[in-house]
């Protein structure tokens, strides 16, 4: 696992993609996105083929944002703890046998 501040995943999608695969991650935090609704594509470029994301920006302003990416291989869903106006965060529950809760803010 890993967590990166990425300043603007517009311009470094290809980066965090090598990282992953350099490094064998299952699974990357990243903060500060600066995406907006429609950062899709920025978040299927910056994921390996056998990826799945998450993405949460921020509303109303410029900055912010959070995003999750993680390996098929594991057993994760998406967990909810309602809405914030202060700050964007994800949750992420990882499935037994390896229970785990994963919070990106």
């Amino acid at each position: 696992m890993a967590l990166f501040n990425v300043r603007s995943l517009s311009k470094k999608t290809f980066n965090v993609n090598d990282i992953i695969t350099s490094h064998k991650l299952y699974c990357i935090f990243l903060t500060e996105t600066w995406l907006d609704a429609s950062g899709n594509y920025e978040l299927l470029e910056a994921s390996p083929s056998d990826f799945s994301f998450s993405h949460c920006g921020r509303s109303g302003q410029k900055g912010g944002g959070v995003a999750t990416l993680v390996s098929n291989v594991l057993p994760c869903k998406d967990v909810s703890f309602g809405t914030f106006t202060t700050f964007e965060y994800l949750a992420i529950a990882m499935k037994p046998p390896n229970s785990c809760l994963m919070v990106t803010i």
